[in-house]
């Protein structure tokens, strides 16, 4: 009974021992209040540049000037891959003449660790940017490229053995 105990109690060992510990980092950011009116949309923006097969999840979403969350959305953006997401001044709420409006993004991305020595993780490289776009033209009016870093969350992720 001993040697058996022992025996599962290495192999347990080993395992643990292969895996490694990653975390997903959740990158916020704010872009600065822009006016949206009859005849603008916004729009949130992200390119995820980097290769292989890293892949950028998040969310995107539009905050009026009370802080309430106008619409938001879940994304997922592979390598190369560019994500858009747009704000009509129909959509909010009690369609005023204007209104002030931030873009909020968040990215998660995963750092450090591997599963195996075949299986590395590559982290999403994000760029993003909020544009004000002219409804008849489709010409951009306006492009925000530098958004307000908030603080960001780091979340322990344990890679189990396979």
């Amino acid at each position: 009974m001993m040697r058996y105990f022992f025996a599962l109690l290495c192999t347990t060992a080993a395992g643990v021992a292969a895996a490694q510990v990653s975390a997903i980092i959740v990158q916020q950011y704010s872009y600065a209040p822009v006016g949206v009116a009859p005849g603008t949309t916004l729009r949130l923006n992200v390119a995820n540049v980097s290769g292989g097969t890293a892949v950028c999840t998040g969310n995107l979403s539009f905050i009026n000037s009370d802080g309430t969350s106008i619409k938001n959305q879940n994304i997922t953006v592979n390598a190369g891959q560019i994500f858009s997401y747009p704000l009509a001044i129909s959509e909010v709420a009690g369609s005023p003449s204007s209104a002030e409006v931030r873009g909020f993004v968040k990215i998660n991305r995963q750092v450090g660790g591997t599963v195996s020595q075949a299986q590395t993780i590559t982290p999403c490289t994000a760029v993003t940017s909020l544009e004000v776009v002219d409804v008849a033209t489709g010409q951009t009016r306006a492009v925000l490229t530098t958004p307000t870093p908030v603080s960001g969350i780091a979340t322990p992720v344990v890679a189990l053995p396979q």
